[in-house]
């Protein structure tokens, strides 16, 4: 019997030990001056050496709290990150700043985000310093980002001996960000921006200094890594700061177009003649406007002469405009877009680029509508591509080169569901050409076919019909009213029909 009870409080001791063990060693992938964080210092994260003011981590929002608070690191760095002052394996990380905080890392990386994502938030600043005198230049970085980070709504700074922010994703969200890397003299492209996979600025943009641009190399067709550069074509080394703007969706020659410059966007690199945005009517005017940019188009559109992400965007055209992508689209557009005005817009497209899917006059994966104005674009592979299309009492030209390995490539082609809808106006040329449907997974799509049944790849006209609905005569009286393209009468007022053109008290109108 005695034996039993020994043997109860025996097992109960062990199961105790047991117990608390397995408690302790809660374990989160997170550490913070070379310890890890777990479920029993997580509350206060100063118990750690190197660690004052409040830092606290809760995992049932991820959010790693950061007020008022110091985290200095003098220990070497390894691959396992221990010489960082927050080494990040956590997907969804949250640094919620509060106040004035920094981190300091003498021998290693400031921050260290290794294949995974953080978000950088509050209404505090961080201040981020890596090491300057690491014998490894790929830790002489403020912030290592091998995953994706956005910064949003907060202050950060970072900087180091050789990289200030360096690799992965970046989404930059209406924040203050500086940036500082000293370079190498061994690599032409390492600074204070370096090595990034992906950007995004969100009502914000780079300030200083002026005259930046991302150089690009390329992995492959449709990924690279990007540096930032500066005027003098060499990768920036000082201070480059980025500050909250208002900003559009809407990029010329590879520059986001946003409140500082929208009113002369001649500003830009490539950008020629009158060019202005204004906002409150979803308006680009062209005015005997010139863009132009060689930069190497990638997903994100940035050798596009124009890329369009804007919601009912209008182009008014006014005297003779020009855009040319030596290796890029000439316009990119995914969403609702109208050309209009009294003026003409020739788009070149890239004819050289080792990317066939570059070599594109207007690539459209929304809605155009060209109103009467007058459009020409060619492209080394296809003229207008994909998308649908409204042509109204218009003038339009197109050229694509077609591909041998592509057997829909051409000049108008791949245009979505269903012919695309014209109004006062039809192919004049080539002679016989005609609208002809092919099917690709299951779904339609169009291509100006010639009168030999195969694509065209030369030049289509579109032009305006004879006695279409806006030629003017002497003695017409204008109806009064609000009418469809096709004559019929619409009750109700404009601002309750849907967007589109109509016919006003006689005259064109185009509803956004």
């Amino acid at each position: 019997m005695k034996k039993q009870v020994l043997f109860s409080l025996v097992f109960a001791l062990v199961a105790t030990i047991w117990t608390t063990t397995v408690r302790a060693q809660t374990q989160y992938e997170l550490w913070v001056a070379g310890t890890q964080v777990t479920s029993e210092n997580c509350n206060d994260l100063s118990v750690i050496e190197g660690v004052s003011g409040t830092v606290v981590y809760d995992n049932n929002t991820k959010t790693l709290t950061l007020d008022n608070a110091t985290i200095s690191s003098a220990a070497e760095g390894d691959r396992n990150g221990s010489g960082a002052g927050i080494f990040n394996k956590l997907r969804g990380l949250n640094i919620q700043l509060v106040g004035n905080n920094t981190i300091t890392s003498e021998r290693f990386v400031g921050v260290w985000n290794y294949y995974a994502s953080i978000t950088f938030t509050g209404d505090g600043k961080l201040t981020v310093k890596g090491t300057t005198t690491s014998g490894d230049k790929a830790y002489k970085a403020g912030i290592l980002n091998q995953g994706d980070i956005v910064v949003s709504n907060c202050t950060l700074e970072a900087s180091g001996g050789v990289y200030g922010l360096a690799c992965g994703g970046w989404k930059f969200d209406h924040c203050t960000v500086r940036a500082k890397g000293g370079g190498s003299g061994d690599d032409k492209y390492a600074g204070s921006l370096s090595i990034v996979s992906s950007y995004q600025f969100d009502g914000c943009a780079i300030t200083a200094p002026k005259g930046t641009y991302w150089e690009y190399m390329k992995n492959d067709e449709w990924s690279g890594y990007y540096f930032l550069f500066g005027e003098d074509k060499k990768a920036i080394t000082d201070w480059v700061t980025i500050e909250p703007i208002d900003d559009y969706n809407l990029w010329i020659a590879g520059k986001k177009v946003n409140f500082a410059n929208c009113n002369d966007l001649s500003v830009i690199e490539g950008v020629s003649g009158k060019v202005m945005y204004n906002d409150n009517t979803k308006t680009l005017t062209l005015n005997n406007a010139s863009i132009s940019t060689t930069i190497e188009d990638d997903r994100y559109g940035r050798g596009s002469g124009i890329f369009n992400q804007i919601e009912g965007l209008v182009i008014n055209l006014i005297g003779n405009n020009t855009i040319t992508a030596k290796n890029g689209m000439g316009v990119w557009n995914f969403k609702d877009l109208t050309f209009t005005g009294e003026g003409k817009l020739t788009v070149t497209g890239s004819t050289t680029s080792n990317e066939k899917a570059f070599q594109r006059g207007i690539f459209n994966y929304g809605s155009i509508t060209v109103s009467g104005c007058t459009l020409e674009a060619i492209g080394g592979v296809h003229g207008l591509l994909s998308g649908f299309w409204t042509f109204d009492h218009c003038t339009v030209r197109a050229k694509g080169g077609g591909s041998s390995e592509e057997e829909y490539a051409g000049s108008i082609s791949w245009l979505w569901d269903s012919k695309p809808e014209l109004n006062g106006c039809e192919i004049v040329a080539p002679a016989g050409a005609y609208w002809k449907e092919f099917q690709s997974d299951n779904k339609s799509y169009y291509y100006v076919c010639g009168a030999d049944n195969k694509i065209v790849t030369d030049w289509v006209t579109i032009a305006p019909t004879p006695n279409a609905i806006d030629t003017p005569t002497a003695d017409t009286i204008a109806k009064q009213g609000i009418y469809s393209l096709s004559g019929v009468r619409l009750q109700g007022e404009l601002n309750n029909l849907p967007k589109g053109v109509y016919i006003v008290n006689g005259r064109k109108a185009v509803k956004k």
